[in-house]
């Protein structure tokens, strides 16, 4: 993700580092030293504003070259189609620049005097910083796009990824503390306060990623905010899966054990292929017991 810089800070350096142009000493004449000055300004101009427009571009990784869980991520961070129409109007912008630059750039080493390659000089500056000052909303964004899509977690889709689902409040973080041979990263995603751990274990000098999920509830997904949507991703996206779905039969957590069960008889159906990689947690197991006269947990039927 490139370093996007202040719109009024790029503006700002550019324009230092114009007023230290200088032409070539190889020039004797002082006269057409002074009108190539005037040229070699605006060009310095043109490219101090476009090259880092273009590295901006470059920079940025294009949607259908992400992987679908990183995808889904953007979507739900900015917004793909607000990424890349904004990505097209720096790209536009920058052409904008150019043609504009190098049009005045050509004027100004063809004028006759000094005197009428400075109003060159001093009308070309002007065109470009206009085009620039009026895209400030533009650049902007694109520095807010950049902090937010930083914020994101690094997930490898090479390494087999333990997901700890279910509703809220279950105790999956504190599973991945436990399950990590580290401290776990905290990761912020820019849609929600909370925060998401992802940690890391070895075994028999295998690597493996686990990281807990915003939690969900029994409802459709046009009712589901962003965070279950992150949920729904990683469960739909992320490769080399291993759900360990955890449960608090207790109903402590605050969503009825039967609303848990609803979450995971649909996950089991909407993606039948993880039942191969399918692990039920219990948290606070200590603290219950199935009954089945009582109507319990015990008296549910399961499923999968």
């Amino acid at each position: 993700m490139p370093q996007v810089a202040p719109h009024g800070e790029h503006l700002g350096s550019a324009l230092r580092r114009v007023n230290r142009v200088t032409p070539p000493k190889t020039v004797k004449s002082k006269h057409k030293r002074e009108i190539s000055a005037c040229a070699m300004k605006l060009d310095a101009l043109t490219k101090e504003l476009a090259v880092p427009l273009g590295k901006y571009v470059k920079g940025f990784p294009a949607v259908d070259r992400l992987h679908p869980f990183e995808a889904a991520l953007l979507h739900l961070t900015v917004g793909a189609d607000k990424y890349e129409a904004l990505l097209s109007r720096v790209n536009g912008v920058r052409k904008k620049i150019l043609d504009a630059g190098k049009a005045n750039a050509s004027r100004a080493s063809k004028c006759k005097s000094p005197k009428e390659a400075g109003l060159v000089l001093e009308e070309g500056l002007g065109v470009l910083e206009n085009i620039y000052k009026k895209e400030e909303t533009t650049m902007d964004k694109l520095l807010y796009f950049a902090q937010q899509l930083r914020r994101l977690p690094f997930v490898d889709p090479k390494l087999e990824t333990f997901v700890l689902a279910g509703a809220p409040n279950v105790g999956k973080s504190s599973l991945v503390v436990s399950l990590s041979s580290g401290q776990p990263e905290v990761c912020n995603y820019p849609f929600t306060t909370k925060t998401i751990k992802m940690g890391h274990f070895d075994v028999a000098g295998e690597r493996y990623q686990v990281t807990d999920t915003p939690g969900l509830l029994s409802r459709s997904d046009e009712e589901r905010n962003e965070m279950e949507g992150l949920t729904m991703a990683a469960l739909e996206h992320l490769d080399n899966l291993v759900v360990l779905f955890v449960m608090d039969l207790t109903g402590e957590c605050g969503t009825t054990v039967k609303d848990q069960l609803d979450i995971r008889r649909e996950i089991m159906t909407r993606f039948p292929e993880m039942k191969a990689k399918w692990v039920d947690i219990f948290t606070k197991a200590d603290m219950f017991s199935i009954k089945e006269d009582e109507g319990g947990a015990g008296s549910t039927e399961w499923g999968g």
